[in-house]
């Protein structure tokens, strides 16, 4: 019986080292391969020989997605690895990967005023990824320098961009004021030229109203004049019977 019990641990440690054994070589194929230029991977063939250190195969094809610039599934599958659990010592250098896939994911014009505001919260997010763990502090004492390195990196990057956004902002301000001063000029011209055209409105008002009150007096001197002819045609006519009168009776003696 006891034999049987020894024959039966032999085996399982045979299997156990045989499996590390296989583990360590097939990860190392994987990793030369990787080393070499050859991003294909098995992930069923990965998961099933790393049963002890699962995160191995999630971590090692995120490497592969990172390499071939899908940083999106790149940062999906570091954060799978961080899920399987990563032994102590070991979870930085998965930290710093996950952090520059998510750098990866900035637009080459990420820059430009439209996309400084979601550039700085991508670089933010990668930011934050260093944080956990302590792999890098806002003291700068985290335990891992090349964490706390790329942490300065990104700290620079979001203070210039965030430096660029201030300028603009300030840019736009005087744009505004400006747009806001010529807008006053011209409604300043306006009621300038408003006014003008009230003047001239009043000015001709007055010039009509002259007009309509000479024209008036006109007809009321042509009038009386008429009836002051009048008077007088009657008075020469008077004069002028009289005197033929006159005339007349002259004859008569």
């Amino acid at each position: 019986m006891r034999l049987k019990i020894l024959i039966a641990v032999y085996v399982v440690v045979v299997l156990a080292a045989g499996k590390i054994l296989l583990d360590y070589f097939y990860n190392e194929s994987v990793i030369n391969a990787y080393e070499e230029g050859n991003y294909s991977v098995n992930d069923d063939m990965l998961l099933a020989m790393n049963v002890l250190e699962r995160y191995i195969p999630y971590y090692n094809n995120a490497n592969i997605l990172y390499k071939t610039g899908e940083y999106v599934q790149a940062e999906e599958e570091y954060q799978k690895a961080v899920d399987q659990g990563i032994p102590e010592g070991k979870e930085c250098p998965v930290r710093i990967n996950m952090a520059l896939s998510v750098i990866g994911q900035l637009p080459s014009d990420y820059k430009e005023p439209k996309n400084i505001d979601e550039s700085i919260k991508t670089l933010k997010r990668a930011r934050d990824y260093l944080t956990v763990d302590d792999c890098a502090n806002d003291e700068g004492t985290g335990h891992s320098k090349k964490a706390e390195r790329l942490k300065r990196d990104i700290d620079a990057e979001i203070e210039e961009l965030e430096n660029i956004k201030q300028q603009q902002q300030q840019q736009q301000d005087q744009q505004d004021q400006q747009d806001q001063q010529d807008q006053q000029d011209q409604q300043d011209q306006q009621d300038q030229q408003d006014q003008q055209d009230q003047q001239d409105q009043q000015q001709q008002q007055q010039m009509q109203d002259m007009d309509e009150k000479t024209k008036q007096q006109m007809e009321q001197y042509q009038q009386q004049s008429q009836i002051d002819r009048q008077n007088d045609m009657d008075t020469y006519s008077r004069i002028n019977s009289y005197a033929r009168w006159n005339s007349d009776y002259n004859n008569i003696w």
